[in-house]
């Protein structure tokens, strides 16, 4: 098609906005999707109803297995053997009992490390992530995870000063 045949060129050019907007993509079904102004979110369930995802743009940030008696295992990049993992093993079983802050929530993965009555803080930069990862339907890592935790909303670099 070519911008000299108008007509040609504006159906061409919605049949890919089509076909880009219904294409789910390697990870299943599309559960939630909005943009704020840091970019496009999305929660995604895997084909096999195992598992679910937070994308920022085509950056994976955390996932959740379905499976319940799995649910609190963090994945991806915070799996207990992976860096984050590593960290929370490094302080210790005994004596971690401290405060933690915790610089971007994701899905909330990271609540899993706490134990009951300690205190995390996430700082997250934009209000979006904090109401999907709140969200029951998608991820439950904030709700069933044994720390309390909270949520301060704004750019870390400041929040934290």
């Amino acid at each position: 098609f070519s911008p000299r045949r108008p007509i040609r060129f504006a159906l061409g050019i919605a049949a890919v906005m089509v076909a880009t907007h219904s294409y789910t993509g390697a990870f299943g079904d599309v559960l939630f999707q909005e943009r704020s102004f840091f970019g496009v979110y999305r929660a995604m369930r895997d084909k096999e109803n195992k598992f679910n995802f937070i994308f920022h743009g085509t950056t994976l940030h955390g996932a959740q297995n379905l499976d319940p008696a799995a649910r609190l295992q963090p994945l991806s990049y915070y799996h207990r053997t992976g860096p984050a993992g590593q960290v929370f093993q490094s302080l210790g079983a005994d004596g971690f009992d401290q405060p933690v802050a915790i610089v971007g929530l994701g899905a909330g993965a990271l609540a899993c490390y706490g134990k009951p009555a300690q205190i995390f803080v996430f700082y997250e930069i934009d209000p979006l992530v904090e109401r999907i990862a709140r969200d029951a339907r998608l991820f439950t890592f904030l709700k069933d995870c044994p720390p309390h935790t909270t949520v301060r909303i704004g750019d870390a670099r400041m929040t934290l000063a």
